[in-house]
């Protein structure tokens, strides 16, 4: 079975957050304030009269967790979470968890990741928004009166901790504190000796949390990037993440949650030689091998709309390529950009079949609110997109190797 690769904590499913939105995280109040009330659509492994809303669990404090099933380290917060639960048993603590997948798929999950947590659907994205569960996991703790207490991570929270609070004693739960790329990115720039060439560096980055941030110079000298191995693969190997098959799955988290640092800089421009030397680092650093196999797999095909004219070679100067949800801006931009961006949002291949080979002014918006918002998007530059087409595509197998210090 095929296991695809997440490389984002950030969980849009909650509801439409933009990039700006995304570094703005937990609640929109002050610690000490009366915590956003929300109601939950249904809620799974708790008591049949079990409220639904935050406001009827006034007496208790209450351990939030915004999560997804997809999002390995949720997992690994719910585990702890659970085992910690299990001591407050009868106790006016109240663990709950919530997503806002569909019950089905949450319910199918839990089959074989059980957990003694209450799990909240939420299906109308009004805890999501409210509480702007962008970052995932997003812990919060709520206290008796109903206010909030801190919005911080799973580690913080211990049996010790809890223990306190029910006593009535002032804790200090350390917040939740994540870094913009922008602000690794500066800090680690001070600590590059450009003055030897070929330079490269390789760090291991756990405190970001947003998305893969990978950058190439216009001359091809520099590589600078911010990611999990799984986006370096795909940049170093020129991939889709739906070509992308962990023939391990304990393999799985560690390429899709372990976070580094990456700069490359060559003596003169070649934007090949820049991938080769990713490659040489995802095998020797990372330690991750792969092999190539040719298969037939059903796709997205994306061509031009039959009858429309042929978009126009573009004659900016700067290239720009960049999207905000549902707002692309790309100027200068090969067909491979509009292909990169709708990867964003399909699990299958996307295969271009439009034969537009230059560089093209491709800009466009959509309405996430209807149903072909995406395809009327599309359509505005003469393309469309063909699902459940069959194609013979290349599927990177990839592993981890097995060395000492595993």
């Amino acid at each position: 079975m095929k296991i695809l690769i997440s490389s984002f904590i950030l969980f849009i499913a909650f509801g439409g957050f933009t990039f700006a939105q995304m570094l703005k995280f937990g609640p929109d109040c002050d610690i000490g304030m009366l915590a956003p009330n929300f109601t939950l659509t249904k809620l799974l492994q708790a008591p049949s009269n079990a409220p639904t809303t935050l406001s009827a669990l006034r007496g208790n404090i209450v351990v939030l967790e915004f999560w997804a099933t997809w999002c390995s380290p949720c997992r690994t917060a719910m585990k702890h979470l659970s085992v910690i639960a299990e001591k407050f048993v009868n106790k006016p603590i109240r663990f709950l968890a919530i997503s806002g997948e569909p019950s089905e798929v949450i319910e199918k999950y839990l089959l074989s990741r059980p957990n003694k947590l209450w799990i909240g659907i939420d299906g109308n994205h009004e805890a999501g928004r409210l509480y702007r569960a962008v970052l995932i996991p997003l812990i919060i703790i709520i206290d008796k009166d109903g206010k909030l207490l801190t919005v911080t991570t799973d580690k913080e929270i211990t049996e010790e901790r809890l223990d306190a609070l029910l006593a009535g004693k002032s804790v200090d739960f350390e917040p939740m504190r994540i870094l913009t790329a922008e602000e690794i990115f500066r800090k680690e720039s001070l600590l590059i000796d450009r003055s030897v060439l070929p330079s490269v560096i390789v760090k291991s980055h756990d405190d970001y949390g947003g998305w893969d941030s990978i950058t190439i110079d216009n001359d091809g000298r520099m590589l600078t990037a911010l990611a999990r191995p799984s986006a370096l693969f795909l940049e170093a190997y020129h991939l889709q993440w739906a070509q992308i098959e962990v023939s391990d799955k304990s393999d799985k988290e560690s390429l899709s949650q372990d976070i580094y640092f990456v700069n490359i800089i060559l003596p003169k421009g070649d934007k090949q030689a820049l991938r080769d030397t990713l490659k040489n680092i995802i095998s020797r650093d990372l330690h991750i091998d792969n092999r190539i196999e040719k298969r037939k797999e059903n796709v997205i095909v994306l061509r031009r709309i039959q009858g429309t004219s042929k978009p126009i070679l573009s004659d900016a100067l700067v290239p720009i390529f960049k999207y905000d949800r549902t707002i692309v801006t790309a100027v200068k931009q090969p067909i491979a950009s509009i292909i990169k961006y709708l990867n964003t949002m399909f699990s299958v291949p996307i295969i271009d079949e439009t034969g537009l080979k230059g560089e093209y002014d491709l800009s466009f918006s959509w309405d996430l609110l209807k149903k072909t918002g995406l395809e009327e998007g599309l359509a505005l530059l003469g393309l469309e997109m063909v699902k459940n087409v069959e194609r013979e595509v290349d599927i990177c197998v990839v592993k981890r190797k097995v060395t000492s210090s595993n």
